[in-house]
């Protein structure tokens, strides 16, 4: 699965994801792109599913048209070792995380 990390999360969260082609943001030179079109350019890049800590993500876009899923991932920070300690439940999810599926995961 071709997993792309948008860039409010910290990129060595690769390391805990494996089993999965995790990219970020950055590898894709996406950085800085507001959410719409960072989606957009997604798409073109043929992910399978988006990591992300930014929430209202469903009220910004049409989730239908995705043909990826969206994680939200929920902790009191995003800094690396409290979002690494959620990697069973964010591999768990990815596991069942269909086209046009936002599912969050949280502490």
């Amino acid at each position: 699965m071709l997993v792309l990390l948008d860039e409010c999360v910290p990129r060595r969260l690769r390391a805990f994801l494996s089993g999965h082609d995790v990219r970020t943001v950055y590898d894709f030179g996406l950085v800085g792109l507001k959410n719409g079109v960072l989606l957009r350019r997604a798409i073109m890049a043929g992910i399978d599913a988006f990591i992300t800590v930014d929430r209202g993500m469903e009220f910004q876009i049409d989730l239908r048209a995705l043909p990826f899923g969206i994680l939200v991932l929920h902790a009191h920070s995003n800094e690396i070792d409290v979002l690494r300690r959620l990697t069973p439940q964010i591999k768990a999810a990815l596991e069942d995380l269909r086209p046009g599926q936002l599912r969050y995961v949280s502490e």
